[in-house]
């Protein structure tokens, strides 16, 4: 019987990853240092949609009150920014601000907005200093972030890399630093500004096209910040049609064949799902694991012609002080076939990656 929990820095699970097929899942939880959670996202949407400042302690007198999820308050958002005689293409443009804010915030007091900006639709665009300056920023603004970008191009390097990426977060934060560590190492081994090919490709969409990248597949539709500047626009993103208010996830869960739906089962049902910066709340998450989970238990158990409990993905989850809390989570996700992989805090997230995947650490 495998593991139901352990620590993510125990050697007896070194390269567990790297003997297996496995595909990175990140959520919200990832970028929290420079980017709003889930939560804040919503409270901040709903406020300026309601035109009205709720606070901490009266958006949760409202989401306890309800007992409503976020999608549910997002819609909530959506129909009073409609009922002021607003557009949606107006909410997507607030759902954009609210999301960018801060990070924007912070690079406006540095001088850099607009090279950051830039950054994020076409980095090879930039100048070497102002590409210097912006790779700076991102590594001291989205520091978990940057450390498993990190991690992802060794993991290519060294012929261990996840099949896909999987996001349910509408910012493009990790494919930019990703695609601006590429350009850094070409450049610094050979001297000069160069533009190596990408090994990480976006994906938005069933008309996604087809590379030998790595995707990085946004299930949930992706928000860019945009420039007007005709010189750095980069790729479309899909701000008309995210998945966040009630009527969106309804036709994704009512979807039994849709894209989001397919293309994370295809990767549940055959690979390693490594889940970090989730809460694992989405409903239709949890469905999907669920569903893939008794499949593969099933084909499992007719091989060996006996019962066999199958736990082929890993959850990173904080370890909690509260000895019972602990005990709670050992067996709370076994049906979604994942085991949780205890953490001391996320700036573990790196070492744990490098343990799992068996990469010695840089000298």
């Amino acid at each position: 019987m495998p593991a139901h929990t352990f620590d993510g820095l125990d050697t007896r699970f070194r390269g567990v990853l790297k003997r297996t097929s496995w595909t990175l899942c990140i959520g919200a939880g990832l970028s929290t240092e420079i980017l709003p959670s889930w939560k804040g996202l919503t409270q901040e949407v709903l406020s300026r949609s309601m035109g009205v400042l709720l606070d901490d302690a009266e958006f949760a007198k409202i989401a306890n009150g309800t007992g409503w999820g976020f999608d549910a308050l997002l819609q909530a958002a959506l129909n009073a920014w409609l009922a002021r005689g607003e557009t949606e293409e107006g909410f997507s443009t607030l759902l954009e601000d609210s999301l960018y804010r801060t990070l924007l915030t912070e690079a406006r007091r540095l001088g850099i907005e607009r090279h950051v900006v830039a950054a994020f639709a076409t980095p090879q665009l930039l100048r070497k200093d102002e590409f210097a300056g912006v790779l700076e920023f991102l590594k001291d603004k989205a520091t978990s972030t940057y450390a498993l970008s990190e991690i992802l191009l060794e993991a290519v390097h060294r012929e261990c890399a996840p099949k896909a990426i999987i996001t349910l977060n509408y910012d493009t934060v990790l494919e930019t630093i990703i695609r601006m560590l590429e350009i850094q190492s070409r450049s610094a081994s050979s001297g000069r500004h160069e533009f190596p090919p990408a090994n990480f490709w976006r994906i938005v969409g069933p008309a996604g096209g087809h590379t030998d990248a790595v995707p990085i597949i946004h299930i949930h539709g992706c928000v860019m910040p945009r420039t007007i500047r005709r010189r750095f626009r980069g790729p479309h993103d899909t701000r008309e049609s995210v998945v966040g208010p009630e009527m969106s996830y309804s036709r994704l869960a009512g979807s039994a064949g849709g894209w989001a739906q397919t293309t994370f089962m295809n990767y549940a049902y055959s690979d390693a799902v490594v889940l970090i910066g989730q809460s694992l709340a989405d409903p239709n998450m949890r469905r999907w694991l669920a569903w893939s989970a008794s499949v593969r238990a099933a084909e499992s158990s007719r091989r060996a012609k006996r019962t066999i409990e199958v736990l082929p993905h890993f959850w990173f989850k904080r370890r909690s002080k509260d000895a019972r809390e602990r005990m709670f989570f050992e067996n709370s996700v076994t049906h979604l076939g994942v085991r949780v992989v205890w953490l001391d805090s996320w700036g573990q997230t790196a070492d744990v990656m490098r343990n799992l995947l068996a990469i010695t650490p840089p000298p």
